[in-house]
């Protein structure tokens, strides 16, 4: 199988208010808030995103943009659009009392940070299920995993 260099999201949202990652987000939104270097952020999440997502001027808030490393790889959004990140940094992110290093893309300023599946999996924000479909091949049956918020 050959991997791509890139990394597909679900949806990203551009907002021209800056700040708005810093106040309380909308209820029709699925947030989460978590804690990187004292700081409390929303990120959404996207169970569509396949990698964690922090804007420029996130970090630049947080004081972290000196720990940016380079990353060779092109984001794709759901919509098709796609670009090339500015680098990628590992954050000590905290949700309650669980503390996870997460790798991060970071991108151009101005878009919401992003939480993938497997990050909120990871912090038990949401669980994966099998449910057994109505395909047989062969007379098995496929079991897919689907996602449910726990909370």
């Amino acid at each position: 199988m050959q991997l791509s260099n890139s990394m597909y999201f679900g949806t990203i949202i551009i907002d021209s208010c800056k700040e708005k990652i810093f106040q309380k987000p909308r209820v029709t939104t699925w947030f989460q808030l978590v804690t990187i270097a004292h700081c409390a952020i929303h990120f959404k999440i996207d169970s569509g995103a396949e990698a964690d997502t922090i804007p420029w001027d996130t970090l630049e808030k947080i004081g972290k943009p000196q720990r940016m490393r380079p990353v060779d790889l092109n984001v794709i959004s759901y919509g098709g659009y796609t670009w090339k990140p500015l680098g990628q940094i590992d954050l000590d992110t905290t949700i309650g009392r669980m503390t996870l290093r997460i790798n991060s893309l970071v991108v151009k300023s101005g878009c919401s940070p992003l939480m993938c599946l497997d990050t909120a999996i990871n912090f038990n924000l949401v669980q994966r299920i099998l449910v057994g479909s109505s395909i047989e091949t062969c007379g098995d049956v496929h079991k897919s995993p689907i996602s449910r918020g726990v909370g």
